[in-house]
């Protein structure tokens, strides 16, 4: 599994928000990604020291670098997280797309939902897998 930041990730992620590589990633499209506030976003931006058009990889190492600084816990490498139990965090929890598909198939306490499917605007992702029963889409909240 690749580090956090690493270049091919960071690349492919940046693919996904459909930011070509040397694409500047600015507050307003973050604002878009995450149906943030502008003042959340400056605040962000402002925190994580960065310039008003970060590049993808900029945007990724400032924020593990915001985040470690305020004491939080980061995996070293993707598709793993955080998690605490007794007072004590680890972070080695298997969040490969394997690994969490095998959790929802065993586990009641991840329940999925017979008929609803991811809304992706990405190729290559499964249009059609099941979604977990609390994820909705806007037009069925509405």
């Amino acid at each position: 599994r690749p580090p956090l930041c690493a270049e091919a990730l960071v690349r492919e992620t940046c693919a996904l928000l459909d930011l070509a590589a040397g694409d500047a990633v600015t507050p307003s499209v973050v604002q878009e990604l995450f149906s943030a506030t502008e003042a959340s976003v400056e605040a962000f931006w402002r925190a994580a020291g960065l310039s008003a058009a970060a590049s993808c990889a900029d945007l990724c190492g400032n924020t593990t670098a915001l985040l470690k600084s305020l004491g939080r816990h980061l995996p070293r490498t993707s598709d793993t997280g955080c998690y605490a139990s007794g007072g004590d965090v680890s972070c080695d929890l298997d969040l490969a797309p394997e690994a969490i598909q095998a959790m929802a198939a065993s586990s009641s306490d991840f329940p999925f939902s017979e008929g609803k499917s991811h809304q992706h605007h990405n190729e290559g992702i499964d249009r059609d897998a099941p979604v977990p029963a609390f994820a909705y889409s806007v037009e069925e909240v509405a």
